[in-house]
């Protein structure tokens, strides 16, 4: 093997692995900060490694969560109507068979919706909403069996102007709201849950989180999507879990750090993830020695927009101004699915992580989509 230039040597020799300049620094890092509490961020899960060769408390913040699922399903009935569109639209004959098994996965579900089911969730936050979120899930199924029907007699309205028109932004006397504010609802239902429990675990951990090491990793809802601080939202929820005490100079989102948190793995997972924070951490350090005179790096906010029905680009997420204003929440639904950087939970976490750490109680914070809406009856019951 022929023997590295000087020129390769004196690279390795600060960059190489293992006996490096680079590698000693590190090392030196992760030792200084052995005992100090590491917070792993998944798309499915919370760990806190208090160090020392503890093992990790967990929480699950996506399937675990009640009801995340049940909701989730509502919510997707819209893609799912969008891929079938897709399909037809595309002359791929497969989408007449998936149309017909959604339509009897929905009316199954219209069987099962009752105010009691969605009282033995048990989320205490959709107490207030009960009732409301029946009549909606009963709606929703309604609005969309209707519209898959109407596909049967004439297979050639499974377009996007039919599916726009007669199920997303239909206001018509039988179906008076838009399906687009359902799937408002329903994420934001389970964007409440969930953020109300994350918050909860994470105020619950007792540690000093001016000292905290806190990596987030990829797979967060995608494989493209928040991997910088303003592209996910449980960045915010650290931020206030902690009352502001978390150092955003400790957190970084690493895409290849290791997620298993499973007994047989956790110490492995713990040591790498500790070397992962302290190799990214040394360097950072390093910058304000080696440049004093030099402007210092700080976060600034993230950016949003102001967008109205006459705006036909926008590069940053539309700004709600209530829960009242659907219009810019749909607005956000479409930018959240178009720019794959964006978590499609974002089209409301803002919103909710905003009323929460402004003292509104969970099950007081209004539902865009729900709150102030009337669904009408299940048709041809006269009632819910």
């Amino acid at each position: 093997m022929d023997t590295p230039s000087p020129f390769v040597q004196l690279f390795t020799a600060y960059a190489g692995q293992g006996d490096s300049i680079g590698a000693h620094l590190s090392r030196q890092v992760a030792a200084e900060a052995a005992a100090a509490p590491l917070v792993l961020v998944t798309g499915t899960t919370i760990a806190l490694f208090r160090g020392n060769g503890q093992p990790p408390e967990l929480l699950d913040t996506r399937f675990g969560a009640r009801g995340f699922t049940e909701l989730a399903g509502i919510s997707h009935i819209g893609p799912a109507l969008g891929s079938i569109v897709a399909m037809a639209e595309a002359g791929n004959a497969t989408w007449q068979g998936d149309a017909q098994r959604l339509a009897a996965q929905i009316a199954a579900v219209q069987e099962a919706n009752t105010v009691a089911f969605w009282a033995g969730v048990g989320v205490p936050s959709w107490a207030p909403h009960l009732e409301g979120l029946q009549r909606m899930v009963a709606y929703a199924c309604d609005l969309t069996l209707s519209w898959l029907a109407s596909l049967e007699g004439d297979p050639s309205r499974c377009t996007f102007d039919a599916l726009v028109g007669d199920v997303l932004e239909v206001r018509s006397e039988r179906f008076p709201v838009p399906f687009n504010h359902v799937m408002l609802a329903t994420f934001c239902l389970t964007a409440l849950n969930g953020t109300q429990s994350t918050l909860s675990f994470l105020r619950g951990l007792r540690i000093d989180w001016a000292q905290a090491l806190v990596v987030l990793t990829a797979g967060n809802g995608g494989a493209t999507a928040a991997l910088t601080r303003c592209t996910n939202h449980l960045v915010d929820a650290l931020i206030v879990a902690s009352r502001g005490a978390v150092r955003q100079d400790r957190m970084f989102i690493i895409p290849t750090a290791p997620t298993s948190t499973q007994p047989a793995d956790w110490a492995a997972s713990e040591a790498r993830l500790r070397g992962l924070w302290a190799t990214t951490y040394a360097r950072t350090q390093l910058a304000g020695r080696m440049f004093p005179g030099y402007p210092r790096f700080a976060p600034g906010e993230c950016p949003e927009c102001t967008a109205t029905p006459a705006t036909r680009t926008v590069s940053a997420p539309p700004r709600v101004a209530s829960a009242g204003d659907l219009w810019s929440f749909v607005a956000r639904l479409r930018f959240v699915m178009e720019d794959p950087t964006q978590l499609l939970s974002s089209v409301v976490a803002s919103y909710v992580i905003g009323q929460l750490a402004g003292g509104t109680k969970p099950e007081d914070v209004p539902i865009p989509g729900l709150t102030g809406v009337t669904y009408p009856p299940r048709a041809g019951t006269g009632s819910a």
